[in-house]
Protein backbone atom coordinates (compact mmCIF):
# COMPACT_ATOMS: atom_id res chain seq x y z
CA UNK A 1 0.00 0.00 0.00
CA UNK A 2 1.38 3.62 -0.94
CA UNK A 3 0.66 6.68 1.00
CA UNK A 4 0.88 9.85 -1.90
CA UNK A 5 -0.15 13.82 -0.81
CA UNK A 6 -2.78 14.41 -3.58
CA UNK A 7 -3.01 17.65 -5.07
CA UNK A 8 -4.88 19.33 -8.08
CA UNK A 9 -4.33 21.32 -11.22
CA UNK A 10 -6.54 24.77 -11.36
CA UNK A 11 -7.13 26.15 -14.52
CA UNK A 12 -3.76 28.04 -14.74
CA UNK A 13 -2.33 24.94 -14.41
CA UNK A 14 -1.01 25.38 -11.12
CA UNK A 15 -1.27 22.44 -8.87
CA UNK A 16 -3.08 22.90 -5.64
CA UNK A 17 -3.55 20.35 -2.50
CA UNK A 18 -6.80 18.40 -2.35
CA UNK A 19 -6.88 18.15 1.26
CA UNK A 20 -5.32 19.52 3.98
CA UNK A 21 -1.72 17.74 3.64
CA UNK A 22 -3.42 14.40 5.13
CA UNK A 23 -1.92 11.24 3.06
CA UNK A 24 -4.22 9.49 0.79
CA UNK A 25 -4.19 5.93 0.75
CA UNK A 26 -4.13 3.66 -2.96
CA UNK A 27 -6.67 0.87 -2.98
CA UNK A 28 -4.83 -2.68 -2.04
CA UNK A 29 -4.50 -4.73 -5.33
CA UNK A 30 -7.23 -7.67 -4.85
CA UNK A 31 -10.45 -7.97 -3.35
CA UNK A 32 -12.13 -9.60 0.02
CA UNK A 33 -14.02 -12.52 -0.46
CA UNK A 34 -17.59 -11.21 -1.37
CA UNK A 35 -20.84 -12.60 0.70
CA UNK A 36 -22.05 -15.53 -0.85
CA UNK A 37 -25.52 -14.03 -1.74
CA UNK A 38 -23.94 -11.24 -3.99
CA UNK A 39 -21.07 -12.71 -5.42
CA UNK A 40 -22.77 -14.26 -8.25
CA UNK A 41 -24.35 -11.07 -9.15
CA UNK A 42 -20.98 -9.08 -8.67
CA UNK A 43 -19.06 -11.66 -11.17
CA UNK A 44 -21.44 -11.25 -13.96
CA UNK A 45 -21.27 -7.64 -13.61
CA UNK A 46 -17.57 -7.28 -13.85
CA UNK A 47 -17.46 -9.37 -16.96
CA UNK A 48 -20.53 -7.21 -18.41
CA UNK A 49 -18.29 -4.52 -18.21
CA UNK A 50 -15.10 -5.74 -19.87
CA UNK A 51 -17.74 -7.08 -22.51
CA UNK A 52 -19.47 -3.37 -22.68
CA UNK A 53 -16.14 -1.62 -22.95
CA UNK A 54 -14.00 -3.54 -25.04
CA UNK A 55 -17.04 -3.96 -28.03
CA UNK A 56 -15.77 -0.66 -29.22
CA UNK A 57 -17.71 -0.98 -32.45
CA UNK A 58 -21.18 -0.36 -30.64
CA UNK A 59 -20.81 2.47 -29.45
CA UNK A 60 -21.84 5.71 -31.57
CA UNK A 61 -19.51 8.76 -30.88
CA UNK A 62 -21.56 11.86 -30.20
CA UNK A 63 -19.26 14.72 -29.20
CA UNK A 64 -16.37 16.14 -27.14
CA UNK A 65 -15.39 18.44 -24.45
CA UNK A 66 -12.46 19.58 -22.06
CA UNK A 67 -10.85 16.33 -23.44
CA UNK A 68 -13.83 13.86 -22.72
CA UNK A 69 -15.47 11.89 -25.39
CA UNK A 70 -19.22 10.78 -25.23
CA UNK A 71 -20.74 7.97 -26.73
CA UNK A 72 -24.08 6.25 -26.63
CA UNK A 73 -25.82 3.21 -28.25
CA UNK A 74 -28.98 1.93 -29.16
CA UNK A 75 -29.58 -1.04 -26.77
CA UNK A 76 -32.96 -1.95 -27.16
CA UNK A 77 -35.41 0.35 -24.31
CA UNK A 78 -32.10 0.76 -22.19
CA UNK A 79 -30.50 4.80 -22.11
CA UNK A 80 -26.90 3.62 -22.66
CA UNK A 81 -23.85 6.03 -22.58
CA UNK A 82 -20.25 5.64 -22.32
CA UNK A 83 -17.59 8.85 -21.60
CA UNK A 84 -13.71 8.50 -22.25
CA UNK A 85 -11.31 11.06 -20.99
CA UNK A 86 -8.07 11.54 -18.52
CA UNK A 87 -8.67 13.22 -15.27
CA UNK A 88 -5.24 15.04 -13.93
CA UNK A 89 -5.67 14.20 -10.30
CA UNK A 90 -5.07 11.32 -8.09
CA UNK A 91 -6.60 8.30 -8.85
CA UNK A 92 -7.47 7.65 -4.94
CA UNK A 93 -9.53 11.22 -5.03
CA UNK A 94 -11.29 10.66 -8.29
CA UNK A 95 -11.94 6.93 -6.75
CA UNK A 96 -13.24 8.39 -3.63
CA UNK A 97 -15.51 10.93 -5.72
CA UNK A 98 -17.01 7.76 -7.65
CA UNK A 99 -17.39 5.68 -4.13
CA UNK A 100 -18.53 7.81 -1.74
CA UNK A 101 -22.71 8.27 -2.63
CA UNK A 102 -23.04 11.39 -0.41
CA UNK A 103 -20.32 13.17 -2.49
CA UNK A 104 -22.21 12.87 -5.79
CA UNK A 105 -24.47 15.64 -5.37
CA UNK A 106 -20.97 18.09 -5.89
CA UNK A 107 -20.94 17.02 -9.37
CA UNK A 108 -24.39 16.38 -10.20
CA UNK A 109 -26.75 18.86 -9.26
CA UNK A 110 -29.77 16.67 -10.46
CA UNK A 111 -29.11 14.16 -7.44
CA UNK A 112 -31.35 14.83 -4.49
CA UNK A 113 -29.95 12.52 -1.87
CA UNK A 114 -27.36 9.62 -2.26
CA UNK A 115 -26.35 7.38 0.75
CA UNK A 116 -25.15 4.30 1.44
CA UNK A 117 -27.57 2.41 2.92
CA UNK A 118 -25.39 -1.11 4.15
CA UNK A 119 -21.89 -2.08 4.55
CA UNK A 120 -21.44 -5.86 2.94
CA UNK A 121 -18.08 -5.67 3.31
CA UNK A 122 -14.84 -3.40 2.60
CA UNK A 123 -15.20 -3.27 -1.25
CA UNK A 124 -18.96 -3.73 -1.35
CA UNK A 125 -21.94 -1.83 -0.26
CA UNK A 126 -25.04 -0.89 -0.88
CA UNK A 127 -26.01 2.53 -2.06
CA UNK A 128 -29.27 4.40 -2.48
CA UNK A 129 -29.51 7.31 -5.18
CA UNK A 130 -32.89 9.57 -5.65
CA UNK A 131 -32.71 12.31 -8.41
CA UNK A 132 -34.96 15.73 -8.61
CA UNK A 133 -38.31 15.48 -10.80
CA UNK A 134 -37.74 17.39 -13.76
CA UNK A 135 -41.38 19.81 -14.70
CA UNK A 136 -44.18 17.20 -14.88
CA UNK A 137 -41.95 14.01 -14.83
CA UNK A 138 -41.52 12.52 -11.25
CA UNK A 139 -38.21 11.82 -9.74
CA UNK A 140 -36.28 8.28 -9.90
CA UNK A 141 -34.81 6.46 -6.84
CA UNK A 142 -32.30 3.56 -7.37
CA UNK A 143 -31.10 0.99 -5.24
CA UNK A 144 -27.44 -0.25 -5.63
CA UNK A 145 -25.13 -2.83 -5.53
CA UNK A 146 -21.41 -1.16 -5.66
CA UNK A 147 -18.45 -2.98 -5.54
CA UNK A 148 -14.50 -2.16 -6.15
CA UNK A 149 -11.29 -3.89 -6.60
CA UNK A 150 -7.85 -3.32 -8.18
CA UNK A 151 -6.61 -5.62 -11.24
CA UNK A 152 -2.88 -6.45 -10.58
CA UNK A 153 -1.74 -3.82 -13.47
CA UNK A 154 -2.84 -1.63 -10.98
CA UNK A 155 -6.30 -0.56 -12.59
CA UNK A 156 -9.35 0.40 -10.21
CA UNK A 157 -12.62 -0.51 -11.65
CA UNK A 158 -16.08 0.07 -9.91
CA UNK A 159 -19.00 -1.84 -10.90
CA UNK A 160 -22.97 -0.86 -9.91
CA UNK A 161 -26.24 -2.92 -10.02
CA UNK A 162 -29.83 -2.07 -9.18
CA UNK A 163 -31.07 -4.92 -6.54
CA UNK A 164 -34.39 -5.17 -5.18
CA UNK A 165 -34.65 -5.37 -1.70
CA UNK A 166 -37.56 -3.39 -0.25
CA UNK A 167 -36.83 -3.61 3.53
CA UNK A 168 -33.83 -2.01 3.03
CA UNK A 169 -35.03 0.69 0.15
CA UNK A 170 -38.97 0.68 0.97
CA UNK A 171 -40.64 2.51 -2.27
CA UNK A 172 -41.75 5.68 -2.37
CA UNK A 173 -43.97 5.36 -5.36
CA UNK A 174 -45.73 7.33 -7.02
CA UNK A 175 -43.77 10.34 -6.09
CA UNK A 176 -40.47 8.63 -6.81
CA UNK A 177 -40.68 5.87 -9.03
CA UNK A 178 -37.75 3.39 -8.95
CA UNK A 179 -35.70 2.72 -11.67
CA UNK A 180 -33.78 0.15 -13.06
CA UNK A 181 -29.69 0.77 -13.13
CA UNK A 182 -28.57 -2.79 -15.40
CA UNK A 183 -25.08 -1.79 -15.29
CA UNK A 184 -22.45 1.38 -14.67
CA UNK A 185 -19.34 0.84 -13.92
CA UNK A 186 -16.10 2.97 -14.21
CA UNK A 187 -12.66 1.94 -15.08
CA UNK A 188 -9.58 3.64 -13.94
CA UNK A 189 -5.94 3.47 -15.46
CA UNK A 190 -3.36 5.08 -13.35
CA UNK A 191 -0.69 7.28 -15.54
CA UNK A 192 3.66 6.43 -14.23
CA UNK A 193 3.52 9.01 -12.27
CA UNK A 194 0.35 8.12 -10.45
CA UNK A 195 -0.85 11.66 -10.40
CA UNK A 196 -3.52 11.08 -13.14
CA UNK A 197 -5.79 8.65 -14.98
CA UNK A 198 -7.47 7.60 -17.83
CA UNK A 199 -11.21 7.12 -16.99
CA UNK A 200 -13.84 5.06 -18.83
CA UNK A 201 -17.00 5.20 -16.93
CA UNK A 202 -20.35 3.72 -18.41
CA UNK A 203 -24.19 3.57 -17.79
CA UNK A 204 -27.20 1.58 -18.96
CA UNK A 205 -30.23 2.07 -16.82
CA UNK A 206 -33.67 1.95 -17.78
CA UNK A 207 -35.97 5.48 -16.27
CA UNK A 208 -39.44 3.10 -16.34
CA UNK A 209 -40.36 5.89 -19.31
CA UNK A 210 -41.10 9.18 -18.40
CA UNK A 211 -44.12 9.36 -15.68
CA UNK A 212 -45.95 12.86 -14.36
CA UNK A 213 -45.57 13.65 -11.05
CA UNK A 214 -49.57 14.40 -10.79
CA UNK A 215 -50.05 10.63 -11.72
CA UNK A 216 -51.03 8.46 -8.46
CA UNK A 217 -51.56 4.86 -8.65
CA UNK A 218 -55.14 3.29 -6.85
CA UNK A 219 -56.11 -0.34 -7.09
CA UNK A 220 -59.31 -0.52 -8.90
CA UNK A 221 -62.01 -1.50 -7.31
CA UNK A 222 -63.77 -3.91 -9.57
CA UNK A 223 -61.95 -6.79 -11.82
CA UNK A 224 -63.07 -5.26 -15.02
CA UNK A 225 -61.91 -6.50 -18.44
CA UNK A 226 -63.02 -5.13 -22.18
CA UNK A 227 -63.78 -6.70 -25.09
CA UNK A 228 -63.76 -5.21 -28.67
CA UNK A 229 -66.39 -7.07 -30.21
CA UNK A 230 -67.26 -7.11 -34.16
CA UNK A 231 -70.72 -5.00 -34.16
CA UNK A 232 -73.80 -6.48 -37.27
CA UNK A 233 -72.04 -8.11 -40.27
CA UNK A 234 -68.22 -7.34 -38.92
CA UNK A 235 -67.73 -4.21 -40.49
CA UNK A 236 -67.40 -2.53 -37.18
CA UNK A 237 -66.35 -2.69 -34.10
CA UNK A 238 -67.99 -1.79 -30.06
CA UNK A 239 -66.14 -2.03 -26.79
CA UNK A 240 -68.20 -4.82 -24.59
CA UNK A 241 -66.87 -4.13 -21.21
CA UNK A 242 -66.90 -6.91 -18.55
CA UNK A 243 -67.79 -5.78 -14.73
CA UNK A 244 -66.55 -7.57 -12.01
CA UNK A 245 -65.20 -10.46 -14.71
CA UNK A 246 -64.27 -12.79 -11.37
CA UNK A 247 -67.57 -13.21 -10.36
CA UNK A 248 -68.97 -14.27 -13.64
CA UNK A 249 -69.10 -17.55 -15.26
CA UNK A 250 -68.65 -18.58 -19.25
CA UNK A 251 -72.36 -18.36 -19.50
CA UNK A 252 -72.58 -14.50 -18.36
CA UNK A 253 -69.74 -13.75 -20.52
CA UNK A 254 -71.16 -15.20 -23.73
CA UNK A 255 -74.17 -13.69 -22.95
CA UNK A 256 -72.98 -9.90 -22.32
CA UNK A 257 -70.45 -10.37 -25.39
CA UNK A 258 -73.34 -11.63 -27.79
CA UNK A 259 -75.64 -8.55 -26.34
CA UNK A 260 -73.42 -5.90 -27.62
CA UNK A 261 -72.62 -7.63 -30.76
CA UNK A 262 -76.38 -7.57 -31.73
CA UNK A 263 -76.40 -3.91 -30.77
CA UNK A 264 -76.43 -1.23 -33.59
CA UNK A 265 -75.71 2.16 -31.30
CA UNK A 266 -71.98 1.93 -31.27
CA UNK A 267 -72.19 1.31 -35.10
CA UNK A 268 -74.10 4.22 -35.63
CA UNK A 269 -72.04 6.62 -33.20
CA UNK A 270 -68.97 5.51 -35.39
CA UNK A 271 -70.89 6.94 -38.37
CA UNK A 272 -71.96 10.10 -37.04
CA UNK A 273 -67.77 10.43 -35.77
CA UNK A 274 -66.80 10.25 -39.15
CA UNK A 275 -68.52 13.00 -40.49
CA UNK A 276 -66.86 15.37 -38.38
CA UNK A 277 -63.36 17.19 -39.22
CA UNK A 278 -59.75 15.05 -38.14
CA UNK A 279 -58.95 18.63 -36.14
CA UNK A 280 -62.48 18.29 -34.12
CA UNK A 281 -62.06 14.40 -33.89
CA UNK A 282 -58.64 15.01 -32.31
CA UNK A 283 -59.37 17.36 -29.92
CA UNK A 284 -62.94 15.64 -28.56
CA UNK A 285 -60.78 12.11 -28.43
CA UNK A 286 -58.15 14.26 -26.44
CA UNK A 287 -60.84 15.92 -24.06
CA UNK A 288 -63.23 12.80 -23.64
CA UNK A 289 -60.34 10.14 -22.96
CA UNK A 290 -59.03 12.65 -20.08
CA UNK A 291 -62.90 12.84 -18.37
CA UNK A 292 -63.68 9.46 -19.16
CA UNK A 293 -60.34 7.55 -19.04
CA UNK A 294 -58.78 9.48 -16.23
CA UNK A 295 -61.47 11.47 -14.19
CA UNK A 296 -64.20 8.50 -14.60
CA UNK A 297 -66.84 10.26 -16.17
CA UNK A 298 -69.52 9.38 -18.26
CA UNK A 299 -70.49 10.55 -21.28
CA UNK A 300 -73.67 9.20 -22.92
CA UNK A 301 -73.91 11.34 -25.90
CA UNK A 302 -70.88 10.13 -27.29
CA UNK A 303 -71.12 6.13 -25.67
CA UNK A 304 -67.99 7.70 -23.29
CA UNK A 305 -68.67 5.14 -19.79
CA UNK A 306 -66.47 5.98 -17.19
CA UNK A 307 -63.03 3.78 -17.37
CA UNK A 308 -65.14 1.91 -20.50
CA UNK A 309 -61.71 0.34 -21.30
CA UNK A 310 -60.96 -1.43 -17.95
CA UNK A 311 -57.69 -2.18 -17.02
CA UNK A 312 -57.53 -5.02 -19.64
CA UNK A 313 -58.25 -5.22 -23.25
CA UNK A 314 -59.17 -8.32 -25.38
CA UNK A 315 -59.74 -8.83 -28.86
CA UNK A 316 -59.35 -12.13 -31.25
CA UNK A 317 -57.76 -11.08 -34.41
CA UNK A 318 -58.64 -14.67 -35.37
CA UNK A 319 -61.61 -14.12 -36.04
CA UNK A 320 -60.24 -11.42 -38.94
CA UNK A 321 -58.01 -14.47 -40.53
CA UNK A 322 -55.21 -13.84 -38.72
CA UNK A 323 -52.63 -16.23 -37.29
CA UNK A 324 -51.12 -13.97 -34.73
CA UNK A 325 -50.86 -9.98 -34.11
CA UNK A 326 -49.74 -8.49 -32.09
CA UNK A 327 -51.05 -4.40 -30.66
CA UNK A 328 -49.70 -1.29 -28.92
CA UNK A 329 -51.42 0.22 -26.13
CA UNK A 330 -53.12 3.38 -27.17
CA UNK A 331 -53.67 6.72 -24.98
CA UNK A 332 -57.12 7.18 -25.66
CA UNK A 333 -57.65 3.90 -23.72
CA UNK A 334 -55.50 4.11 -21.16
CA UNK A 335 -55.25 0.52 -20.27
CA UNK A 336 -52.59 -1.64 -18.58
CA UNK A 337 -52.68 -4.57 -21.09
CA UNK A 338 -53.80 -5.92 -24.33
CA UNK A 339 -54.02 -9.10 -25.22
CA UNK A 340 -55.10 -10.43 -28.79
CA UNK A 341 -56.51 -14.01 -29.27
CA UNK A 342 -55.16 -15.47 -32.52
CA UNK A 343 -56.41 -18.38 -34.68
CA UNK A 344 -56.56 -21.66 -33.80
CA UNK A 345 -54.42 -23.57 -36.12
CA UNK A 346 -53.39 -27.44 -36.15
CA UNK A 347 -49.99 -27.48 -34.83
CA UNK A 348 -47.39 -30.65 -34.61
CA UNK A 349 -46.55 -31.18 -30.89
CA UNK A 350 -44.81 -33.64 -28.73
CA UNK A 351 -47.00 -35.74 -26.24
CA UNK A 352 -45.54 -38.12 -24.31
CA UNK A 353 -42.62 -38.44 -26.25
CA UNK A 354 -44.41 -39.03 -29.56
CA UNK A 355 -45.82 -36.27 -32.26
CA UNK A 356 -49.54 -35.58 -32.45
CA UNK A 357 -51.40 -33.16 -34.06
CA UNK A 358 -53.13 -30.79 -31.41
CA UNK A 359 -55.16 -27.99 -32.04
CA UNK A 360 -53.08 -25.11 -30.69
CA UNK A 361 -53.93 -21.22 -29.60
CA UNK A 362 -51.19 -18.34 -29.40
CA UNK A 363 -51.90 -15.44 -27.02
CA UNK A 364 -50.17 -12.33 -27.48
CA UNK A 365 -49.76 -9.78 -25.01
CA UNK A 366 -48.60 -6.19 -24.56
CA UNK A 367 -48.36 -4.87 -21.29
CA UNK A 368 -47.39 -1.13 -20.33
CA UNK A 369 -44.48 -1.39 -18.61
CA UNK A 370 -44.65 1.32 -16.23
CA UNK A 371 -47.64 -0.69 -14.17
CA UNK A 372 -45.26 -4.42 -14.13
CA UNK A 373 -42.12 -5.59 -14.81
CA UNK A 374 -40.88 -8.79 -15.97
CA UNK A 375 -41.04 -10.94 -12.80
CA UNK A 376 -44.65 -9.54 -12.09
CA UNK A 377 -45.83 -10.63 -15.74
CA UNK A 378 -43.95 -13.98 -15.39
CA UNK A 379 -46.25 -14.85 -12.45
CA UNK A 380 -49.00 -13.80 -14.14
CA UNK A 381 -48.34 -15.79 -17.24
CA UNK A 382 -47.97 -18.79 -15.21
CA UNK A 383 -51.20 -18.07 -13.21
CA UNK A 384 -53.17 -17.80 -16.61
CA UNK A 385 -51.17 -21.25 -17.97
CA UNK A 386 -53.03 -23.22 -14.99
CA UNK A 387 -56.23 -21.77 -15.96
CA UNK A 388 -55.94 -22.82 -20.07
CA UNK A 389 -54.86 -26.12 -18.76
CA UNK A 390 -57.50 -26.37 -15.97
CA UNK A 391 -60.46 -24.87 -17.52
CA UNK A 392 -62.61 -26.07 -14.72
CA UNK A 393 -61.39 -23.96 -12.02
CA UNK A 394 -62.95 -20.65 -14.09
CA UNK A 395 -66.09 -21.94 -13.08
CA UNK A 396 -67.42 -19.68 -10.24
CA UNK A 397 -68.87 -21.77 -7.28
CA UNK A 398 -71.21 -19.27 -6.14
CA UNK A 399 -71.95 -18.90 -2.45
CA UNK A 400 -68.27 -20.33 -1.97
Amino acid sequence: MRLQTTTAQDQKGQREPLSSGCPIVVPKEGFRAVLEEYSEIIEKTVAQMEAELNDETSWDFIGGKDGVKAYTKVDGSLTAAKGVGFLPYHPRVIWDQFIDATKRKLVDHQLALGRKLKTLHPQTHIDYLEYKPIFVVAGRDFCNLVHWRVLPDGTIILVVQSIEDLELCPLKEPKVVRGDLHLACTKKVPNAAYDGAMVTTMVKTDIKGSIQMTISYYPAPTVDISCLVALGNGNDFGVCRLREMDKMNLQDVYNCLRGVSMSSDQGDRNKSMSLLPTWVIRLMRNVFRWLGGTCGVRIPQVGKEPFMFSSCMMTSVGLMGLDMAFSSITLYSQVLMLVNISSILNKAVLVNDKVEVRPMLTLTTTIDHQYANGPEVARMAKILKEFVENPSLLEVIHGA
